[in-house]
């Protein structure tokens, strides 16, 4: 995940630090920035929001963002975890039966 978080930082200081130092005549600096994601995206979220973090610790660093927060809606962070309970979830909501569940209880790693 520290590939993705160094990307998107180089991402972010191209877009905040272009030439003019703004976007399309806009000032981005000082508006809130809230990194936000789902699904697989609960692996990537926090990991740039730590660099971001980190990088705004550094002294030298001439990008200062207002980092307001994160957001994970629906987070794949544990797979096996979340695969553990797929059987019962889906036998809870009526997807499968008796059988079926067994099946995907089968499948956990």
């Amino acid at each position: 995940m520290t590939g993705v978080a160094n990307q998107v930082w180089t991402a972010l200081q191209n877009l905040y630090l272009n030439p003019n130092g703004c976007f399309y005549g806009l000032n981005l600096q000082n508006a809130p920035l809230f990194i936000a994601g789902e699904s697989y995206a609960g692996k990537y979220v926090p990991a740039i929001t730590k660099k971001i973090h980190e990088m705004q610790l550094e002294t030298n660093n001439p990008l200062k963002l207002n980092l307001r927060g994160a957001l994970i809606v629906d987070g794949f962070t544990d797979p096996k975890a979340i695969f553990s309970q797929m059987g019962m979830f889906s036998y809870n909501l009526g997807l499968v039966d008796m059988q079926e569940r067994a099946i995907l209880e089968g499948y956990i790693l």
